[in-house]
């Protein structure tokens, strides 16, 4: 077995040669990941302590009395919980970029074990029925060429031996939230997403996955459609990175 596998990477290097897409060193993966293992071992990650709700980072020292953040204490939102292995900044920003826009589709098995880390770090009690990738419109699939959340997702469910859920859908092509304030955001997200199956049970445990979250809006719009169906279900939203809100920390 050794040997096969010493015999499969040298003719990977042979045939595929490439270089690690962050510090650009010839790199020689397994699953033939564009990423070095030292890049991928040092990436960024999250620091206690976490908003108990959206997983946010908090600052200062908080208390299991008062351990959320103040947007969550102001608004409450349609999923339970949410987690991200870290902000969105420096190399894991830039990797999740590549990922999305530049065809890096082989990321996925470096970004997916990250989220497998998260969900294991996952300090609250929660074992999902499903595996909810955040849909994308059929439009956006065609110009990038894959659905790069369902790949996570996918992932995922191999490793929790869980199924993935495929029974909602994307039905508008919304335009990017890229800009847009909190009221814009809901507005333009407003029923985008509709469920065409319900095979699913109350009581369901639902995973649902995606690469960024920013205001929270596109899981809160998603996890709203579960709860609308069937309000007896328990939502985590899973994420490789996080973008911080200015202004809705402490």
């Amino acid at each position: 077995m050794r040997f096969y596998n010493a015999l499969r990477l040298a003719a990977q290097a042979l045939l595929f040669p490439q270089r690690c897409v962050l510090c650009e060193k010839w790199v020689l993966q397994d699953d033939f990941s564009p990423l070095c293992t030292p890049c991928l071992e040092n990436l960024e990650s999250f620091a206690l302590p976490l908003c108990q709700q959206c997983g946010t980072l908090l600052p200062g020292n908080f208390d299991d009395r008062h351990a959320t953040c103040a947007r969550c204490r102001e608004h409450r939102f349609q999923f339970d919980y949410a987690r991200a292995s870290c902000h969105s900044q420096g190399r894991l920003r830039d990797l999740i970029r590549l990922y999305k826009f530049d065809g890096h589709r082989r990321l996925a098995g470096p970004l997916g074990r990250r989220l497998i880390e998260t969900f294991r770090a996952v300090e609250i009690s929660f074992e999902p029925d499903w595996i909810v990738p955040v849909p994308l419109h059929r439009r956006r699939q065609l110009e990038r060429g894959f659905d790069q959340t369902l790949l996570l997702a996918e992932l995922l469910s191999g490793e929790l031996s869980v199924p993935v859920f495929s029974g909602i859908r994307r039905v508008r092509d919304t335009k990017p939230q890229f800009g847009l304030d909190m009221d814009e955001r809901r507005r333009n997200l407003k029923n985008a997403f509709a469920l065409q199956r319900d095979d699913w049970k109350s009581g369901s445990s639902l995973l649902i996955v995606d690469d960024v979250m920013t205001t929270g809006t596109t899981v809160d719009e998603l996890s709203r459609c579960f709860r609308t169906e069937k309000a007896d279900v328990q939502i985590l939203v899973l994420t490789i990175a996080r973008v911080p809100v200015l202004g809705y920390w402490a």
